[in-house]
């Protein structure tokens, strides 16, 4: 195959420049290393096999953040509902859109986002499973009501209780905690 040579010597320093990047954010969403570990190895296979390889160096990043963050959604939802529950800080959505939106913020702005975001995952961690789950999967990853009634065995008014109730407690920490300033009606 021709370039190859040339392939093996990018995808070695691609490797050894984001390869701890994409672990690390792995490993936060996931909670396993060993779990991390081996979607990062996958990521990295499916990269290199790729036929619509990225040609633009500077997009290789957010080319495997993207591959990584689709092979962790369906290690998750593989996953029986109790294990995926535990995995506490598990959001769905493109870490590169959430990366491409604090890189635009002002530097004092971007603290503030990090922060609440902190926030927003320490609290998730002290709230009762059910309303966890409820948060995790009805707001963060916003799933449809009758997926997470599937995937929790939940009927559909049970569903729309909890992930109401859990929105109402983050919302009353946020405000708590100075992020919110408007009362919004009962």
């Amino acid at each position: 195959m021709e370039g190859q040579p040339r392939d093996l010597e990018f995808w070695h320093h691609a490797y050894e420049e984001y390869g701890p990047q994409v672990l690390a954010f792995l490993v936060n969403r996931l909670g396993h290393r060993a779990d991390a570990e081996d979607i990062l190895q996958e990521t990295f296979v499916r990269a290199i096999r790729s036929r619509t390889a990225v040609r633009d160096e500077s997009k290789v990043k957010s080319y495997l953040f993207t591959i990584a963050h689709n092979l962790m959604v369906n290690h998750v939802r593989r996953l029986k509902p109790e294990v995926a529950s535990s995995l506490g800080r598990f959001e769905e959505g493109d870490p590169m859109d959430r990366m491409a939106d604090q890189q635009s913020l002002a530097p004092d702005d971007e603290a503030v986002a990090n922060d609440l975001e902190g926030v927003v995952n320490d609290y998730l961690e002290t709230l009762n499973e059910r309303y966890r789950v409820a948060f995790q999967f009805g707001v963060l990853e916003g799933r449809a009501y009758s997926d997470i009634a599937r995937t929790t065995g939940w009927n559909l008014a049970q569903v729309k209780i909890n992930v109401h109730r859990a929105r109402k407690k983050m919302i009353d920490h946020l405000r708590d905690k100075g992020y919110l300033d408007v009362e919004l009606e009962p």
